[in-house]
């Protein structure tokens, strides 16, 4: 069982993690399982032959977004301080 809640800033950190996944691999999968390149494909006169499933520039961003939010929640842990132990630990005597 599990003592400790969650508190704003793991929920901020799991959202984060998440996002990143979800860029980089569910929609990378996405596009690979419907066989739509990853890039736009154009012929030799500009035309667009092939569009991606999910542009790049949205996965992009998808993954800057979480990255965005894991840094702020990197911030957050080192900026607040570790709760007081409330044992007091005490050296072993000496035999």
């Amino acid at each position: 069982m599990m003592d400790n809640y969650t508190d704003t800033a793991d929920l901020v950190g799991m959202l984060g993690g998440a996002l990143v996944a979800i860029g980089v691999v569910v929609l990378g999968a996405l596009n690979t399982l419907t066989q739509n390149p990853h890039m736009e494909q154009t012929n030799d006169a500009g035309a667009v032959t092939a569009e991606p499933l999910v542009p790049a520039d949205i996965r992009a961003y998808i993954i800057l977004i979480g990255l965005a939010l894991l840094l702020l929640y990197g911030l957050y842990k080192v900026a607040t301080p570790l709760e007081p132990t409330t044992v007091q630990r005490t050296a072993p005597a000496d035999d």
